[in-house]
């Protein structure tokens, strides 16, 4: 960056140059931030020939869709006010306003009334101005390239020798041969804008320095982090920040992590980040979680790796072999799913209950260990191996183990059954494991929405007749349909109240089909009698339940329908108020919107 600072100076004190320089570098690398926030002090504190410090004169070309609105631009920047009438009265107070010789037969009121045709840039002194365009890459489709070009060349480069300045993203430009020729004639010298990894980690740094705490946290972690960096080349500003943000975010809430579980945090973190910034998530978003959910499961033996290697080459590579070969190839024993990460990344919340208790330390870690611990049972002595089984059998016994744990369970002690090291019949341990399955399921906390996806079962391969699995799938449907049944009683109730909320349960109903569990007549029943707040507040929950849903619920659609013309015939009911009439009116709107979405999916 420092040399960056040496051009521009050098530039600035040339005198009579000809030509404009071009900083042009990636977006998010952080260009116009390093401008405004370094470069244009630096420059502001140069002085021209007659002893005058230089004024910068920056101006956006973002969404710019003709040339007069580049001058207002400068103008604006110029005298830092937006609106026109104050403006042009300001110039016949300012220094910077040149009167030419026609003015002089112009009154005020001429100004005024036909200010459109006015180039009043043309009548700034620029004589100690820096001008800087930025976002010439963001110009509208309507204004040409040739022509921003030109008007910068003719009106401040090439006659007046005005210090000009160019900030873009070249490749991201639609038309860029004509750039390309234009350019030739007006940019002098083009300036790579770039951060090295040291320089991002320092801005980072810089950018937390008040939190002291969490500053300790990035430099205790700054050397794993650039090494993320750099294996994944990773320079964008804003998907960096948006990483780190993310992880001063899971600080402030549980700072008491254990060092490598933050290291697996920061894997996950910016991995989803990236993905998420790269719109991958977009599409098919439910099997990609999926995916990553059962990744952990999947490629310790490093079956991916040689699926994706020696695979037919017709058959198009998984999601979960393709992010495999990009970001884990090494950072396998890092992998870990994180449902309240991944939520707070792609869906936009982060719950916070889930999240601490995702990370809080479990006091059967005896038990969970030794499960580890058989997934390469080879290596173990024949007394470890003895004393692991001994250990997970007496888990089973005492009910310790999470419930969708029980199939990982399962299928370790059916690979020792099949290998004759466990002397115990099939019909035996799937006992134990009932017998344990009935103790677990009384612990609520257990259960998971998202377990049968986290645990991998969809993705192993099946064990003939397998009963355990058939029973948590049970175990799982019921508690969650009971779950269903109460919250749906809390919608119900809800309309009761006076001032209800229903913020806190739209994360309960997402992705499920609300006509599988109520009934419209029943809530149109009590949305009559509902207030006007509970009423409109209800509604509302529909309408962002759907929307968080990507209206992927299409089985809802004649529930909708049926829920508005419901709403529809209680309109007419004379003793309603006229209030009370168009909130219900405006539900209908938002109903018939609803259904309007669902018909294009």
């Amino acid at each position: 960056m420092k040399n960056i600072t040496k051009i521009l100076e050098e530039f600035i004190r040339t005198e009579n140059t000809d030509y404009a320089l071009l900083i042009d570098g990636e977006w998010g690398c952080g260009k116009t931030f390093y401008f405004k926030d370094k470069l244009k002090p630096e420059l502001e504190q140069l002085e021209n020939t007659n002893g005058n410090k230089f004024n910068v004169v920056y101006v956006s070309l973002n969404g710019l869709s003709n040339i007069s609105s580049i001058s207002n631009e400068i103008i604006s920047s110029n005298f830092g006010i937006n609106e026109k009438g104050k403006l042009i009265k300001l110039f016949y107070s300012s220094s910077d306003f040149i009167f030419n010789a026609t003015s002089k037969l112009l009154k005020m009121d001429d100004y005024l009334k036909d200010t459109a045709k006015i180039d009043f840039a043309k009548f700034i002194n620029f004589e100690n101005k820096i001008i800087c365009f930025d976002d010439i890459e963001r110009i509208s489709p309507k204004l040409s390239i040739i022509d921003v070009l030109g008007y910068i060349n003719t009106n401040f480069v090439e006659h007046n020798k005005i210090k000009t300045l160019i900030i873009g993203n070249i490749k991201k430009l639609k038309d860029k041969g004509d750039f390309k020729e234009k350019s030739e004639k007006i940019i002098g010298r083009t300036i790579s804008f770039f951060h090295t990894y040291e320089e991002i980690i320092e801005i980072i740094l810089q950018k937390y320095n008040q939190s002291s705490e969490f500053l300790t946290f990035l430099n205790n972690h700054t050397r794993y982090i650039q090494t993320l960096f750099e294996k994944y080349s990773i320079t964008n500003l804003r998907t960096i920040f948006f990483f780190t943000d993310s992880l001063k975010r899971y600080f402030k809430e549980k700072n008491d992590i254990s060092y490598d579980i933050w290291e697996k945090i920061i894997l996950f973190t910016l991995v989803i980040t990236i993905e998420f910034r790269d719109n991958e998530f977009i599409i098919n978003e439910d099997a990609k979680r999926k995916e990553l959910m059962e990744l952990s499961n999947t490629f310790f033996n490093m079956s991916l790796m040689q699926n994706s290697e020696n695979r037919n080459n017709e058959k198009p590579p998984s999601y979960s072999e393709c992010i495999t070969l990009k970001y884990f190839q090494n950072y396998q024993e890092k992998y870990s799913f994180y449902s309240s990460i991944y939520n707070h990344i792609v869906k936009g919340f982060l719950e916070i209950e889930n999240f601490i208790a995702e990370f809080t330390p479990s006091e059967d870690k005896e038990y969970t260990d030794t499960l580890d611990r058989l997934n390469d049972y080879l290596i173990l002595t024949d007394d470890e191996l003895s004393k692991d089984i001994e250990i997970i059998l007496r888990g089973l016994d005492k009910g310790i183990y999470n419930i969708y744990a029980h199939e990982i369970i399962f299928r370790k002690l059916f690979i020792l059954l099949q290998s004759d090291i466990l002397e115990f019949s099939i019909e035996e341990i799937q006992e134990k494991m009932f017998s344990s399955l009935e103790k677990a399921r009384l612990r609520d906390d257990d259960f998971d929405e998202d377990g049968l996806d986290r645990y991998g079962f969809y993705t192993t391969t099946p064990i003939p007749n397998d009963k355990v699995l058939l029973k948590i799938k049970e175990i799982h449907k019921s508690y969650f349909d009971n779950k269903k049944v109460d919250s749906v009683e809390s919608i119900l109730s809800k309309l009761e109240e006076t001032h209800a909320s229903y913020s806190d349960i739209i994360h309960s109903f997402l992705h499920i089909n609300l006509s599988d569990f109520l009934n419209v007549d029943e809530i149109v029943v009590k949305l009559k009698t509902a207030s006007n707040f509970t009423a409109s507040k209800f509604i509302r929950f529909l309408s962002e339940k759907y929307r968080y849903d990507d209206y992927k619920t299409t089985a809802d659609i004649p529930f909708i329908k049926e829920f508005s013309e419901g709403i529809k015939a209680i309109i007419g009911d004379t003793e309603l108020t006229a209030q009370r009439k168009a909130v219900l009116n405006n539900g209908v709107k938002i109903l018939e919107y609803i259904t309007k979405e669902f018909v294009k999916r």
